[in-house]
This record gives structure tokens, C-alpha cells and sequence, in this order.
């Protein structure tokens, strides 16, 4: 299922993200989250997850420039 397909994509995000900012997935959770209208991933329809992917994404693409840069 796609909802299903798009929880995975959200959590490689998350890991990927915490590898990258050293945060913890806790907190990576609760600001993806806030970013994009969720309240559960459980809960979160497909539109939201792909919210929360795209949010991710973008953090991830400016940490990775962050770090290009120091």
C-alpha cells in the first residue's frame, strides 16, 4: 500500500537526518511533524506523509550544504 510505501520513505528520512544533525530521532520526529500538519505518523494519510518526506528532504539537502561549506 502506498501509505505504507510512504511511512518507510519517512523513516529512512528520519535516520538519515539523525546521522546527519546528530539529533535524535525523537526530535527529528516531533519537528517533522510540526512542519507538516501531523499529529501520528500512525494516523497520517498518504498526502501528509508525502508532506513530512518532502520536509525532510529539504532539511537534509540544507544540512548537507551546511556541512559542504565548513
Amino acid at each position: 500500500r502506498e501509505r505504507e510505501r510512504q511511512r518507510r520513505i519517512n523513516t529512512n528520512l528520519v535516520r538519515e537526518l539523525a546521522g546527519l544533525t546528530g539529533l535524535g530521532h525523537a526530535q527529528i520526529n516531533a519537528e517533522l511533524n510540526r512542519l507538516s500538519g501531523v499529529t501520528k505518523v500512525a494516523e497520517a494519510t498518504v498526502a501528509q506523509l508525502e508532506k513530512r518526506a518532502k520536509a525532510a528532504e529539504d532539511w537534509s539537502a540544507k544540512e548537507r550544504r551546511r556541512r559542504s561549506l565548513a
